[in-house]
């Protein structure tokens, strides 16, 4: 995604970092992916000190009577973090988690009985910050007049610098996903179509 710098309503000014997904098809411990990836999130220092509890915005999922099509649904996640103490800035990750075909099936791994999931599963993720979250300059009788000119050109080597930390971030979650179904998968991996954008249900 190319750069893009935009106010957004109730948020503050938007930088554009990273969009990007994984995709998979197959078997998989869909419990295990979920503790990892939180927990590697947690560790990337999104969702620290236990807001991570709160990080699940969204968990919609659909039984269908066809046994084939199996189990669909949509999690959203929405994390953020701050460094430095910086009320300025906030550096946040999304991660939209999209599975269809899903069935709860059972494999003998290593000796045991482990009971995972089958099916396909794409996980977008959205890497942004989010300038001014509070308002406070924009709210500012001086401060908004030169709100613009200071992060487009006083704040852009900062500014830059933080971007480039979020893409990274975002690059080694999405390396974390893709080594997560490389090494924890039950079957070999196959071919995966595109799926539709967004969390609702046609």
């Amino acid at each position: 995604m190319s750069e893009e710098i935009y106010k957004k309503e109730g948020v503050g000014i938007v930088v554009e970092a990273l969009e990007t997904n994984v995709k998979f098809k197959g078997v998989f411990d869909f419990t295990e992916l979920y503790r990892q990836t939180r927990d590697r999130l947690v560790d990337k220092g999104y969702g620290a000190g236990g807001k991570w509890k709160f990080m699940e915005k969204l968990y919609q999922e659909r039984h269908s009577t066809n046994q084939r099509e199996g189990k669909s649904g949509w999690i959203w996640w929405r994390l953020s973090k701050q460094e430095e103490g910086s009320s300025y800035y906030t550096m946040h990750m999304d991660l939209d988690f999209h599975f269809r075909y899903f069935r709860d099936i059972e494999v003998m791994h290593e000796g045991k009985k482990l009971r995972v999931e089958k099916g396909e599963i794409e996980v977008v993720l959205h890497g942004y910050l989010v300038l001014d979250p509070g308002g406070e300059w924009e709210k500012h009788w001086f401060l908004k007049n030169v709100h613009e000119l200071f992060y487009k050109r006083i704040w852009r080597k900062r500014r830059d610098s933080l971007k480039h930390t979020v893409i990274g971030d975002v690059y080694k979650i999405q390396n974390h996903l893709k080594e997560f179904f490389d090494l924890k998968q039950f079957a070999p991996p196959q071919e995966l179509g595109f799926y539709p954008r967004g969390g609702g249900y046609q």
